[in-house]
């Protein structure tokens, strides 16, 4: 069964395509909330054709380009009479507003670049994910927290027991699964397993990974309980804030002559060396 796309992500193209839908059609001055976004108009011309998409990091431009257009007016001041500077004050206004405009615009296209650039980018390092075999994509997922300051090991393949990591930090032993299908959500009993496994395991936390999506039972079931489930998007959002946003997770053949498992392999274990403690 084939995933669908995380609400927050649809929500988010919604809001968008409702701000391109809506810029053309307002025309005085005042704000309309789509969300986290709030889109302001002003009526300098007939048709309202000043606009301003006022987001999170943009309205500190706009702070910023204030700032400075009143710097420059202190500094006029300064250097010319009080009645010129009256006489100015219309051909001041409407160039202040234009230099804000300027400035916001410069930043917010800056920004949308980097966010664009860094989506595409995530999006190619899901489909990379799910190219990848089990194996490469088990070892990944161990680069992951190798990178976060995990000592990792993997389990040999023929005595897993449902295992195909280990964790060790600061005392701390963690059990991984992974699950490698990037077109197919992860059910309830996968998960029950797992918590199985690591309660017979002493561990103090289990983590199941997959490439794909989970199920709301799976979900449910996980809520309350050291289990912490990683999906493919969630994989890939935690990679690029680990290795940075311009991480893939298949370089390209120029940038690197070698694999990227090909580097400090993990070790391979077999699970019995890791006796929970306490136990004989």
């Amino acid at each position: 069964m084939r995933g669908r796309p995380s609400r927050r992500s649809s929500y988010k193209d919604k809001i968008l395509k409702k701000i391109r839908e809506n810029r053309e059609k307002i025309r005085s001055f005042g704000v309309k909330k789509l969300g986290y976004v709030a889109l302001l108009q002003f009526p300098f011309t007939q048709k309202g054709a000043l606009s301003v998409i006022v987001k999170k990091r943009g309205k500190y431009m706009v702070k910023i380009g204030v700032f400075l257009f009143l710097f420059l007016c202190f500094l006029a001041l300064l250097l010319i009479n009080w009645d010129k500077m009256i006489q100015l004050i219309p051909v001041l206004i409407p160039l202040g507003i234009i230099f804000i405009y300027c400035v916001y615009l410069y930043y917010t296209s800056r920004n949308k670049k980097r966010k664009e650039e860094k989506y595409l980018r995530s999006l190619n390092n899901l489909q990379a994910l799910s190219e990848l075999d089990p194996i490469e994509f088990e070892k990944i997922v161990g680069k992951l927290y190798q990178a976060n300051g995990y000592k990792v090991y993997m389990t040999k393949k023929s005595k897993d027991e449902g295992i195909d990591l280990y964790l060790e930090k600061s005392n701390k032993r963690i059990v991984i699964q992974c699950k490698h299908h990037p077109e197919r959500n992860i059910g309830v009993r996968i998960v029950r397993e797992l918590h199985g496994a690591m309660m017979d395991k002493g561990a103090s936390k289990a983590i199941l990974v997959t490439s794909g999506y989970f199920s709301q039972p799976a979900k449910n079931y996980a809520k309350g309980k050291p289990i912490q489930l990683i999906d493919g998007q969630e994989l890939v959002e935690m990679l690029m804030n680990t290795f940075g946003d311009n991480y893939e997770v298949f370089p390209p053949p120029e940038k690197s002559e070698k694999s990227t498992f090909d580097k400090e392999d993990l070790i391979e274990v077999d699970l019995k060396d890791f006796v929970p403690k306490g136990r004989p």
